[in-house]
């Protein structure tokens, strides 16, 4: 196998993900990753099924939460969900 990551890349998920790349530039069909959502393929549905999962937490433990890192939430069924 091609060492695609740097040496200090443990994840070997991430690294097979890598063919994502493959995909953007149009040399690759493959859709389904292991640890990487592609928008819009996966990520929208994705991310409301962990937002489900955290309501569903909060409502059994009281202690569920959700920290979301992005550029900017536009999507108006995913800003009511939150």
């Amino acid at each position: 196998m091609t060492r695609i990551a740097s040496p200090g890349t443990t994840c070997s998920a991430v690294v097979i993900d890598l063919s994502l790349f493959n995909y953007l530039m149009g040399y690759s069909a493959k859709v389904n990753y292991r640890k990487i959502l592609v928008a819009p393929l996966q990520l929208r549905e994705k991310v409301r099924e962990l937002i489900y999962r955290e309501i569903k937490h909060q409502e059994m433990h009281g202690d569920g939460r959700i920290i979301i890192k992005m550029n900017a939430l536009v999507d108006e069924d995913m800003i009511k969900m939150l």
